[in-house]
């Protein structure tokens, strides 16, 4: 993540896949026009393109309330790794797939074993998230984690974080079967003025 001092808002999402490599930057792929379409049918975000997702257009416009930003910097999805990738490799890849499979499942931290979060995945999670936090403006940052993995990382996080943070519920992950009947109803705009992402 770029400039943050004027974020108002921050999406955690899980993790990049191809889409992302080739923009070079989050939420590039074809399931983050569903987040686009989320945040403008919710009345922010007015001048973003519904046809374009999200992260492409915050890159576009140097949009600077919204931010993005995925659990893992690598792709937890074993399908975007070539084959034949060495030992250490698989195991790291291995390693990632066995996080995503255990906190997709909905699983609250608490039940969970927290070894999960003594690895390094998490670790460098928490510093790139304690960076944008005690960077952007006035630390009044609203966190919205998107799907069962961002959800856990963000909770796990709450909890050894020295001081309170404004975290929404969280958004159902776009690429899930039943986004669209997970998102009916939802409304985010009695929480977020629509001064904070105009």
């Amino acid at each position: 993540m770029e400039d943050v001092k004027a974020l108002k808002v921050l999406l955690v999402l899980e993790s990049p896949y191809i889409n992302e490599y080739i923009h070079n930057h989050p939420a590039a792929g074809k399931s983050a026009n569903e987040l686009t379409k989320f945040f403008t049918s919710q009345g922010y975000l007015s001048g973003f393109d519904n046809e374009m997702p999200l992260g492409c257009n915050i890159k576009m416009q140097e949009y600077k309330f919204l931010g993005i930003m995925n659990c893992s910097i690598l792709p937890m999805n074993k399908e975007f790794y070539p084959c034949g990738i060495s030992d250490d490799d698989l195991s790291l890849v291995n390693k990632l797939m066995s996080i995503r499979s255990t906190l997709g499942k909905n699983v609250q931290v608490e039940e969970m074993n927290k070894e999960l979060f003594e690895d390094d995945v998490f670790n460098e999670f928490s510093i790139r998230l304690s960076n944008v936090i005690k960077d952007s403006a006035d630390n009044e940052l609203i966190i919205i984690p998107c799907g069962y993995v961002a959800t856990n990382f963000v909770n796990r996080f709450k909890e050894s974080y020295d001081k309170e943070l404004v975290v929404l519920n969280s958004l159902p992950h776009p690429t899930a079967e039943d986004w669209h009947e997970k998102i009916k109803g939802l409304t985010i705009s009695a929480k977020i003025s629509k001064e904070m992402l105009p």
